[in-house]
């Protein structure tokens, strides 16, 4: 069993590279991961990035076909767990940062033996030292989530609400683990986390998810996530309730 950790990147090479140290100093194995870089087809340093899988073994760049437009974050998580072959599917931003010592035998860990249900659906996430908590902006969940849904993440959204989507979803389900002893840093602008201005790659995301219409996507698509929650009451042989999807 391995981690796909599917990570969006346009530009910011110093992140990818933050990002790389911080695997290869806390992670147990290497060979217990393979790290997805969604890299649009147009990014200028898109060489740069195609260079980071020559070095590391288990750097992966998924090209992302974007004709020159942002296609939304979530399309790119979409494609990089499609070309992800691993047991283990994990959201993460180029903008963290691992801290734990064998983080990566813990994760596995909750993903074996007693630990995992026979129907395979759980999710965990852990500590990004600002939500803590409250919001599973690293998550990990066994793939069987996909193949049930037939996607990772709804295309609707360019830049925010996939977190909380699939949050809500494992939580009205009771299949949901908070696992505070495992740090991985948040070292988002607007968290406070990060020395300089934003970026143009963080201009854009925020723009975009403004622009997009974040919040009337979020109410349009209620129904989405109800009949998705019903999907998986149904797999899983429940009762289905509603009332455990808000918003």
């Amino acid at each position: 069993m391995k981690i796909a950790l599917l990570v969006p990147s346009r530009e910011r090479i110093d992140l990818k590279n933050r990002l790389i140290k911080s695997l290869v100093n806390t992670a147990n194995s290497t060979k217990n991961f393979t790290l997805y870089f969604g890299v649009d087809a147009d990014d200028p340093e898109k060489g740069l990035a195609f260079k980071l899988e020559e070095k590391y073994d288990f750097v992966k760049i998924v090209e992302i076909q974007n004709d020159g437009k942002f296609i939304g974050l979530s399309k790119i998580w979409n494609q990089c767990a499609r070309e992800s072959t691993e047991d283990i599917l994990a959201m993460i931003g180029d903008d963290m940062e691992f801290k734990t010592q064998d983080w990566d035998i813990k994760i596995l860990e909750e993903f074996t033996g007693e630990n995992l249900p026979k129907d395979k659906v759980k999710m965990i996430y852990c500590n990004d030292l600002y939500y803590c908590g409250k919001l599973a902006v690293n998550h990990f969940l066994h793939r069987k989530y996909m193949e049930v849904n037939g996607y990772y993440t709804r295309d609707e959204f360019l830049s925010w609400g996939v977190d909380t989507w699939i949050h809500q979803v494992f939580r009205a389900m009771d299949r949901v683990k908070y696992k505070a002893d495992i740090i991985i840093e948040h070292k988002q602008h607007k968290l406070g986390k990060a020395s300089k201005k934003p970026d143009s790659v963080t201009e854009n995301l925020s723009k975009n998810g403004a622009n997009g219409g974040h919040w009337r996507i979020w109410q349009r698509t209620k129904s989405e996530r109800l009949k998705e929650a019903r999907r998986f009451y149904y797999y899983l042989g429940i009762e289905y309730d509603p009332k455990k999807i808000t918003g």
